[in-house]
């Protein structure tokens, strides 16, 4: 079981290139790219992605 609280690693392959980040289990996938990454090209709506608009290309 993952504890909440503790940070885990993930690797992400984001516009070619591979990344490793340490992250919190309830950071949206958004945020992460935002602040980790600095890509904002991808829109925050209502901060618990409900709406839809930072919607996410994954796997193709």
């Amino acid at each position: 079981m993952i504890d909440p609280n503790e940070a885990i690693p993930i690797q992400l392959t984001v516009n070619g290139q591979v990344r490793r980040v340490n992250v919190d289990p309830r950071t949206l996938l958004v945020h992460l790219v935002h602040e980790q990454f600095g890509l904002t090209g991808a829109n925050i709506g209502c901060l618990n992605g409900y709406c839809g608009t930072c919607t996410m290309l994954v796997d193709g």
